[in-house]
């Protein structure tokens, strides 16, 4: 009985990956077409702010868990 609810919990998981796999390739296709119509000058500015983006969330996350440290 255990296995036929894991095996059940699974299947919803399964089907959930892959309609999310769909949704995020039909995304990407999407992206990757712009991205290859897009002028140099603008893959430099997108690709400088996805950078900056990513060392903000980084910066923070250290922030955070830093001051996580002093509150003990």
């Amino acid at each position: 009985m255990g296995a036929g609810i894991v095996s059940g919990e699974v299947w919803h998981v399964a089907r959930l990956l892959d309609r999310g796999e769909v949704r995020l390739r039909k995304a990407l296709q999407r992206t990757k077409g712009v991205w290859d119509t897009s002028a140099p000058a603008l893959k430099v500015l997108i690709t400088l702010t996805i950078t900056l983006g990513v060392v903000a969330s980084v910066y923070g996350t250290y922030q955070v868990f830093s001051l996580a440290s002093f509150v003990r």
